[in-house]
């Protein structure tokens, strides 16, 4: 497990991921409990998206309060 900082305006977590190429499982939470995120993924790395970018972006949309931006077509 781990504690880490979401960002701004988004505060302390816990957290803990792992996973092998293609597929990603991740667990993050408010220290309290009161607000989770658990995913399993399948995932090919591109320029477009990457395993990281689609994390972060799971992060922003749990515990930003806010939408993340959409992925852009790699050109």
């Amino acid at each position: 497990m781990f504690v880490q900082d979401a960002g701004e305006n988004g505060g302390t977590v816990i957290a803990h991921s792992g996973g092998m190429a293609g597929h990603a499982a991740l667990t993050y939470s408010t220290p309290g409990g009161g607000r989770p995120l658990t995913a399993a993924l399948n995932y090919v790395d591109d320029a477009a998206l990457s395993m990281a970018e689609a994390i972060q972006r799971l992060v922003k949309e749990v515990f930003h309060g806010g939408r993340a931006e959409p992925a852009q077509p790699a050109d």
